[in-house]
């Protein structure tokens, strides 16, 4: 999935299982340098108290020219929108 902004192409790299697992691979991406957003697609995650049970809830985007380098940063696959396997 891309995403287009008003200056430059968004591409997805992979959908995070939960917040936590998004937040680590954000803190990693900005230790190198690389810009991330981050979408919640599940809206029951934001509420306190009640537990989503849609897992990979989090999509995590990249600049498109940041693509090949957040991926091997992150351990992913080249494949696109494949979550990593532990």
């Amino acid at each position: 999935m891309v995403k287009k902004t008003g200056r430059e192409q968004l591409v997805r790299i992979g959908v995070a299982r939960d917040q936590v697992e998004a937040a680590v691979w954000r803190d990693m991406l900005y230790q190198h340098g690389v810009r991330v957003f981050i979408k919640n697609i599940d809206p029951l995650t934001a509420v306190p108290y009640v537990e989503s049970t849609t897992p990979y809830s989090f999509e995590v985007f990249v600049a498109a020219a940041d693509e090949e380098r957040a991926r091997w940063i992150l351990g992913l696959s080249s494949h696109r929108d494949e979550p990593a396997v532990s």
